[in-house]
């Protein structure tokens, strides 16, 4: 007769080679299309060669130390810094605030959710496309409505003006997906602990700062995280409604790594850019999650 031990480690082998069937599919899909792509980036940085993949000439660290002296690169990695910290801070603070007031299920909550998670499933090129009509300085429908009170609206044409247009569109496109994610983690609190600090006399930003966030932690980190990556790699947007202007003042550095790659043809300058932006992306996710994952004690 066999032993319990040996059925069950039998049974949780199984499983986890089950597992490994399910998971392999997308393991291969990052594998290509994500470490692949990597990798080669890392190899092409060192190499100076054209658009024909031919000629190549290694040139070592080259291509760092030139973008380290060009003022371009530090303007573009200055807008990208910009849009991450404002961008960041808007999408992860009006997602947490919308998620704890429509946590009730209500039908009128399912509805308000539905609403604010409906531009997420649309395309970036379409929204900003949209946007970029809406506040076009000659045509655009927001700009012809303040006409009429005597204010010259250049949203996307003014250099101080621009960024912060399009950092407004973006939390608008994407904050819904934030604030289901923060719904499901505050919809998983028990209710006990609020009533318990009903009783306390605690108010409701007491109860957001001491039970709820503390609470959704980990669900913090990821959401900033995310949102902290996917602000570094902002492109569709910036291409579409400025595409890097007026005068490079939203020129982010994909936007950058795209000109030089594909108008420039400097592919080993572009794969070096590239490089440098995955090594910042890199540091700044450790810090964050090092500063969202430590342990908060509820009041």
């Amino acid at each position: 007769m066999s032993k319990p031990s040996n059925r069950i480690g039998s049974f949780m082998n199984d499983q986890t080679r089950v597992a490994y069937f399910f998971i392999m599919p997308s393991m291969l899909i990052f594998a290509v299309f994500v470490f692949v792509p990597m990798i080669v980036a890392f190899i092409f940085s060192v190499f100076d060669f054209n658009i024909m993949l031919d000629n190549f000439k290694f040139v070592g660290l080259k291509h760092f130390f030139t973008a380290f002296g060009e003022k371009r690169v530090w303007n573009a990695m200055y807008n990208t810094t910009y849009y991450t910290i404002f961008h960041v801070i808007l999408q992860v603070t009006l997602s947490l605030i919308i998620a704890v007031l429509i946590k009730d299920k209500s039908k009128f909550n399912v509805f308000l959710r539905g609403t604010y998670f409906l531009p997420v499933v649309c395309s970036m090129t379409v929204v900003s496309l949209v946007w970029m009509f809406l506040l076009d300085s000659n045509i655009g429908a927001i700009a012809l409505y303040l006409r009429q009170f005597g204010i010259n609206a250049k949203f996307l044409d003014d250099p101080n003006q621009a960024m912060p247009v399009v950092i407004l569109v973006s939390v608008w496109k994407s904050f819904g997906f934030s604030m289901v994610i923060f719904l499901a983690a505050v919809q998983a609190i028990p209710e006990s602990y609020y009533e318990a600090a009903d009783i306390d006399g605690i108010n409701n930003f007491q109860k957001l700062m001491k039970i709820t966030i503390p609470l959704i932690m980990p669900t913090l980190g990821f959401v900033t995280i995310n949102s902290v990556i996917g602000s570094f790699q902002v492109f569709d947007q910036i291409f579409v409604m400025t595409d890097g202007g007026p005068i490079y003042r939203t020129e982010t550095m994909v936007h950058f790594i795209y000109n030089v790659a594909f108008k420039d043809l400097k592919l080993g300058y572009a794969s070096a850019l590239s490089v440098i932006l995955f090594l910042v992306i890199l540091v700044v996710s450790l810090i964050t999650f090092k500063r969202t994952s430590t342990d908060k004690n509820i009041y």
